[in-house]
């Protein structure tokens, strides 16, 4: 690979930086026009079902503020992984740790400007 390819490469990583545990929260994986999805989507997250971790991979078909949050199976909040995040038009991803969580069915929200997705997970430890 050429170093011009490399250097533009890199270029596309968009990373969100979490000041208070100094997590990345967000990996943008395509920003290139070609690259950018036509169509919101959020997909089934990788691994599922996961121990101790797996990724949540969502489409933006423009710029918007982007909202995700994991709920148990009673609808109880148990973490915000992006808070009214301003993010590029792109392929994002963001990884789940279940550190402290027990088995079970979980589910995650993603809310953009006017676009709410839910989806379901299940951690088996």
């Amino acid at each position: 690979m050429s170093q011009a390819r490399f250097i533009h490469l890199i270029k596309m990583v968009v990373f969100v930086l979490n000041r208070e545990t100094s997590e990345i929260r967000v990996l943008t994986l395509a920003s290139e026009p070609s690259q950018i999805p036509k169509n919101f989507a959020v997909q089934q997250n990788y691994p599922n079902p996961f121990n101790p971790s797996t990724s949540i991979e969502f489409h933006l078909p423009k710029a918007s503020i982007v909202t995700l949050k994991v709920y148990d199976v009673i609808g109880y909040e148990v973490e915000t992984l992006l808070k009214n995040q301003s993010l590029p038009a792109g392929i994002h991803a963001t990884p789940f740790s279940s550190t402290g969580l027990p088995s079970g069915l979980y589910f995650y929200k993603l809310e953009t400007n006017n676009m709410t997705f839910y989806r379901k997970m299940l951690l088996m430890k």
